[in-house]
């Protein structure tokens, strides 16, 4: 199943078996479209709760990632300034890296989201009235972007989550309503 469009933002989905005695036990394979671009492997199956989880967090900060430094740094910065700021080496400063974890994974799209996103890096940051959202496929991959609508990627999302829920009864429970 896919939601949205390969061309500007989507996600593809399937779900593969889903444990009648837990719902977050939902197995399948997803990935996501920008631009024409795969991002993650279809391929490799996954629990999709852990995806959804993590996508449900990209809804609740819809209108709430704005950030005039990272929309101004050129698409490879703003990939290594984040990865940086989330997952370089310890600097021994626990209070600084609790700021740089509440200022930057509210951008994250991918990593996260189990087997299917190893490797990816997706950052979404509200720019104006537009969202940008700049990706990596793998570590050493070039850095792609693409400029949407404000609110596209939330909408797929949303309708992702939605789609969880009605085939498999799973819903985050990090999201309002259901």
């Amino acid at each position: 199943m896919l939601l949205g469009s390969r061309n500007s933002f989507g996600l593809e989905a399937e779900i593969a078996e889903v444990d009648p005695e837990r719902s977050d036990l939902v197995f399948g394979r997803l990935c996501l479209w920008a631009g024409g671009g795969r991002i993650g492997d279809f391929s490799r199956h996954t629990i999709l709760s852990v995806p959804a989880d993590f996508f449900a967090d990209v809804v609740k900060y819809q209108n709430k990632r704005t950030d005039d430094e990272l929309c101004g740094y050129e698409r490879d910065a703003v990939l290594s300034h984040v990865h940086e700021a989330l997952y370089g080496p310890p600097t021994g400063d626990e209070e600084q890296a609790l700021r740089l974890e509440a200022r930057y994974r509210k951008h994250c799209l991918a990593p996260g989201g189990g087997e299917a996103f190893d490797g990816a890096l997706a950052i979404l940051i509200e720019c104006g009235s537009r969202e940008r959202l700049v990706w990596r496929v793998e570590q050493d991959s070039s850095a792609h972007e693409i400029w949407l609508d404000q609110g596209a990627c939330e909408s797929v999302l949303r309708a992702f989550l939605n789609w969880l829920k009605e085939t498999s009864g799973y819903w985050p429970d990090n999201i309002v309503g259901n």
